[in-house]
């Protein structure tokens, strides 16, 4: 660049080495003050009109220049010009340098600072995300074990879904709560121990257990906790094991009629237990709990008091009875028997009740998918077949056990299939396996519409009302044989 200083006013610096030779002022003034005072205004002159000339041809530079740029540079309101750069502010100041290099320096590192901040700030977002991801697979998880242990706890206290295995033990001398609860555990008839502990503490006022120490029980693992502390607190001799057996087609009130036979609770248990506790426990009873069922419906549960052989308890609850009836028909109604009821489109209790009827009208597994497919046909023509006309569903609703005549069907009840259209208000026995299955599969090509029973319990088929007609006569004539 070229070197600006010959511009500046040459003063001297009072602080340079003295040996050095002064520059000669560039306005020499006269020696003699006689001459000074002579031209005092001359020389005032020619400094201003100097100074006008040379801030004139600053001027005239400067705007040659802002205009090249588009624009001129405005006077700054200290009275001093900006011409590329530099300030100039009067002749008896030196010319400052406006550091324009420092400041684009600056400007720079604002930039590349920014851009650091901007990349860190993307590193931080990211981290957050990725910190709140995981938070949110934290929380997933610790609720997902919270649930499961709490389910699992809940079945141990309650025992709402438990295999039944019958265990004995003797109570030790002095029993007592932390005693019971390891010998419980032990023997695998409950996993948490510390609570039951908890539990029964909280059962207990003054937490004074009094039990039967020394005596020996045959407890079952399907067993709740208040089952089990009932069982060691009765002052009664230990309870006995009873196997009752329970035949496919059996209706509800057969069934509580074989049970207090065999001195296994109270019939008007039974009858509340059945008819006023929501077992919500099983996910297949909930569509009965949110509908209103009929009024003419005797049972609630008929039809799901599984039939099968079982052992229970000489003082076994009531509740836990009925509950190892539901928990047999939980494990033998499977996924597949869902999925099938899905593709016929019924609900599980239209099954339930069909099931029944193909149970109490069919004697061996043919004739259960025969019968089965006879209602199905009904079914899916009930414009033509409204009724489903089973001999069976009268049966159910007639005061005594017996041969139904042809006036018994023309006398209209709730469980009249001859006058009433559809399914009748609930099952009519508690079907088994094959009556279930058989319900699920009818027998496929079978396009009859009615059926009769012969003598030996297999039935006459037809596939209109003549040849019905004709079957009619032919069971009757068998029956006289």
């Amino acid at each position: 660049m070229q070197n600006n200083d010959k511009n500046k006013p040459q003063n001297p610096n009072p602080n340079q080495n003295r040996s050095l030779q002064p520059r000669n002022p560039a306005n020499p003034r006269p020696a003699n003050n006689n001459q000074a005072q002579n031209k005092p205004v001359q020389n005032a002159h020619v400094a201003d009109e100097f100074q006008r000339e040379r801030t004139a041809v600053f001027d005239k530079v400067a705007i040659e220049k802002n205009g090249k740029r588009g624009r001129k540079e405005k006077q700054a309101q200290d009275g001093s010009y900006h011409y590329t750069g530099k300030n100039i502010k009067s002749n008896r100041q030196k010319f400052v340098n406006t550091d324009e290099n420092i400041s684009v320096e600056k400007n720079r590192e604002k930039t590349r600072g920014g851009d650091v901040i901007e990349t860190r700030g993307g590193s931080g977002i990211m981290a957050g995300i990725v910190k709140a991801v995981l938070y949110i697979i934290s929380v997933i998880v610790i609720s997902v074990i919270l649930a499961y242990n709490f389910i699992m706890m809940a079945n141990d206290v309650f025992a709402f879904i438990k295999d039944s295995v019958s265990v004995e033990i003797t109570l030790p001398r002095d029993a007592d709560i932390e005693s019971i609860a390891k010998i419980l555990a032990d023997n695998e008839l409950i996993k948490y121990p510390s609570i039951f502990r908890i539990y029964m503490n909280m059962k207990s006022k003054n937490k004074d257990w009094e039990f039967l120490s020394g005596e020996t029980f045959v407890v079952s693992s399907d067993m709740g906790y208040d089952q089990l502390i009932y069982e060691f607190r009765v002052k009664t001799a230990p309870s006995q094991i009873v196997t009752i057996a329970f035949p496919e087609g059996f209706t509800v009130d057969q069934t509580i009629d074989r049970l207090v036979e065999n001195g296994i609770g109270t019939r008007s248990k039974y009858i509340d237990v059945i008819n006023n506790t929501k077992f919500t426990q099983y996910q297949f009873l909930e569509p009965l709990y949110e509908i209103t069922l009929p009024p003419e419906r005797k049972y609630v549960l008929e039809g799901y008091l599984f039939p099968d052989t079982y052992d229970f308890y000489s003082n076994e609850s009531e509740m836990n009875v009925i509950t190892k009836f539901l928990n047999n028909f939980h494990t033998k109604f499977d996924v597949r028997s869902y999925e099938r009821l899905n593709i016929l489109e019924m609900t599980l209790d239209d099954l339930i009740i069909l099931a029944s009827m193909v149970q109490r009208e069919a004697m061996d597994d043919e004739d259960f998918h025969k019968v089965s497919a006879v209602f199905h046909n009904r079914l899916n023509r009930s414009a033509e077949f409204p009724r489903l006309e089973s001999d069976a569903t009268k049966l159910y609703d007639m005061p005594e056990h017996r041969e139904v005549t042809r006036a018994d069907l023309e006398v209209d009840s709730p469980y009249n299939t001859y006058t009433r259209n559809g399914f009748p208000p609930s099952a009519i026995c508690n079907p088994g396996s094959n009556a279930l299955y058989a319900a699920l599969e009818p027998f496929e090509g079978w396009d009859y519409y009615y059926f009769v029973a012969k003598p030996d319990g297999t039935n006459l088929y037809a596939r209109t009302m003549y040849e019905h007609e004709v079957n009619i006569v032919e069971a009757r004539r068998l029956r006289e044989q």
